[in-house]
């Protein structure tokens, strides 16, 4: 069956109209996440920092590889399309840019499993668990992520005890499943329609370009969750706003009389009698 109707979504243009605009609100996000985690994670997340880091810049390459990189128009159930963006104005072959975006999509699920490995050790074993300590354990982590970068060549080329801890470790993982699954959504229903595609031979251009491009706001929509469902990145993000918002409060609070700039002094000291100075020939002004 195909279904064609001549409309602008079904246009090599419509993915690349929106993805463009889109990575610009990605790129501050996604440095934004990045600077939070790197400098703002609290002692209480030291342990997991490194692979939420590593899992956020996994999310935030993908993002950007569609938004900007290399638009893709698919044309599904046929193995077929081509790509647009930067790398393709650079000369960058097809092919490796269709290796890129497969291995990113593994990258982005590896980090994920790899996240929540660390996370399961951690509560298990304790704070003990290391993994570059544990040989195994750090085989399992690289290969998973030699794999998710070499498994596409053939294909391109032919917890504590305590009920604090115990709590803390409940608040966090119902904080972590919120951050996977909601962002993750964004995957699984590209990943399904491409599956009805091609077992049923369906085509329809509006939906490729559609459902094939829902995957760029993977990393954004993590991003943004990641900052909201963590408390501590919660609190660094909101004081930054709360800085911003009073710096700009005291910059605007010099009074402005007849072009000429007025000096409010403090009436904390009684000896100070709060004054406006208006100009040449005029008299000071007493302020309340």
């Amino acid at each position: 069956m195909c279904v064609w109707r001549n409309s602008s979504y079904e246009l090599d243009s419509f993915a690349p109209s929106i993805l463009h605009k889109l990575a610009v609100v990605e790129l501050p996000v996604h440095l934004l996440a990045a600077y939070v985690i790197i400098f703002k994670t609290p002692p209480t997340m030291k342990s997991v920092k490194g692979m939420m880091l590593l899992m956020h810049l996994c999310g935030a390459y993908l993002d950007l590889f569609i938004s900007a990189l290399s638009n893709q128009y698919f044309m599904f159930p046929a193995a077929a399309g081509y790509t647009q963006g930067f790398y393709t104005y650079l000369g960058v072959p097809i092919r490796w840019q269709g290796y890129m975006y497969v291995s990113g999509l593994c990258l982005a699920g590896v980090s994920i499993l790899g996240f929540f490995e660390n996370r399961f050790t951690a509560v298990v074993r304790g704070k003990k668990a290391s993994l570059l300590h544990e040989k195994w354990r750090l085989f399992y982590i690289v290969g998973n992520y030699i794999f998710a970068v070499v498994f596409i060549f053939p294909i391109t080329f032919t917890a504590p005890e305590q009920s604090y801890g115990k709590a803390y470790v409940r608040e966090f993982f119902i904080a972590l499943s919120i951050q996977i699954i909601i962002p993750i959504c964004a995957i699984i229903a590209p990943v399904g329609y491409i599956a009805f595609a091609c077992a049923t031979s369906y085509f329809d251009q509006a939906l490729n370009n559609i459902f094939v491009n829902v995957i760029a706001f993977h990393g954004l929509i993590s991003s943004v969750v990641m900052l909201g469902v963590h408390k501590p990145y919660r609190q660094a993000v909101l004081g930054m706003i709360k800085c911003a918002y009073l710096d700009k409060k005291l910059m605007g609070s010099s009074a402005h009389v007849e072009g000429t700039t007025a000096i409010v002094l403090s009436s904390k000291r009684p000896s100070i009698h709060p004054q406006v100075y208006i100009g040449p020939g005029h008299n000071y002004l007493p302020v309340d």
